[in-house]
């Protein structure tokens, strides 16, 4: 028998989900690959907006260090901070990367002027103590993302599913309103909320017709320069303020 479920707004997790999907914990196998391999442009723009020039930047959940390396070009002192340790950190300066547990950080209070955590929380049991460990450490803004587990769309009334709803290592789940109220709950401020993460399901609709290549990818640009295709955005993007920042 099916089970019908649906996010709870006031909450970080689902009301009554299946019980493949209550997880505990995440799993503590090896990483994914993609896991902090590329930057998302939503995500580095909020950044580079909002810390300061050669500011001080907790990368936490960095993964491969993406962050790491595109901010430190661009002038930021950059820690990256991971559950794992990946191969890519080897032979680079130890001072850049550390390995901790998101709930019990590893450095001391206000050591930086702002901490990034995208797509973090979602792979926490508690989020509540991650988000309090990291304004603790957190003198400025503190910039994450998680998926958006809003229903309410075409892709839910078609069965068809966001690659969040399918990764077991997710255990919490948000929507606007409940990230809002954890992050407010938190005593930060919020200055900016946002969608991140633009996708589209042009590329799989056509992959279902059966037409030839060059009438199939005509049929596509015709599409996509009369904007036919619905885009969606699979995250949020939330920036907020510590307690007491003298950030704008």
């Amino acid at each position: 028998m099916s089970q019908r479920w649906s996010v709870s707004e006031n909450g970080t997790r689902p009301a009554a989900p299946p019980q493949a999907m209550r997880n505990t914990s995440a799993p503590r196998g090896q990483p994914l690959p993609f896991w902090g391999s590329s930057v998302q442009p939503e995500r580095l723009a909020a950044v580079l907006k909002h810390a300061p020039a050669g500011a001080r930047i907790l990368d936490l959940g960095t993964g491969r260090g993406a962050y790491v390396d595109e901010l430190s070009r661009s002038g930021f002192s950059v820690v990256g901070c991971d559950i794992h340790l990946y191969p890519e950190w080897l032979g680079r300066s130890s001072r850049r990367f550390v390995v901790g547990h998101a709930a019990a950080l590893p450095f001391r209070p206000a050591s930086f002027d702002a901490t990034i955590a995208f797509e973090v929380l979602e792979h926490c049991p508690e989020p509540r103590k991650v988000l309090e460990a990291i304004a603790r450490c957190t003198t400025g803004h503190v910039i994450l993302s998680v998926p958006d587990c809003n229903l309410d769309n075409a892709l839910r009334r078609h069965d068809l599913a966001m690659a969040h709803w399918t990764d077991p290592s997710h255990c919490s789940f948000f929507t606007r309103a409940s990230l809002l109220e954890l992050v407010e709950g938190c005593g930060l401020r919020v200055v900016d909320l946002s969608p991140c993460c633009r996708i589209s399901p042009n590329a799989y609709f056509w992959d279902t017709i059966r037409l030839p290549r060059l009438l199939r990818r005509a049929a596509e640009k015709t599409c996509e320069k009369l904007h036919l295709v619905e885009t969606y955005w699979s995250s949020i993007l939330v920036v907020a303020r510590t307690e007491g920042s003298s950030a704008p």
